[in-house]
């Protein structure tokens, strides 16, 4: 009988100690997860700010092909009076 107690006490400890390894797994995963989800909300936020530098930059640069053309038609127009002057 005596053997069976200690046998029987041996297994709880064992299914104790597995329950307490699982336990640790579960708040490891559990720690794990939310340092992802703050690195994916980081990354959201950095991605967002990089796409309206990008939209900014696009606008700056419609901005600036248009005064390049207005002024190479200006030019042409110069250099077309530059002509009729006799230069």
């Amino acid at each position: 009988m005596q053997k069976e107690i200690t046998a029987k006490r041996g297994q709880i400890d064992s299914l104790q100690s597995k329950v307490r390894w699982l336990e640790e797994k579960i708040d490891s995963q559990s720690r794990t997860r939310v340092n992802l989800e703050t690195d994916k909300e980081r990354l959201k936020t950095s991605l967002n700010k990089a796409l309206l530098q990008n939209q900014e930059l696009s606008a700056d640069l419609e901005v600036a092909k248009s005064r390049c053309d207005d002024l190479r038609a200006q030019i042409k127009k110069l250099e077309t009076a530059l002509e009729k002057v006799g230069y």
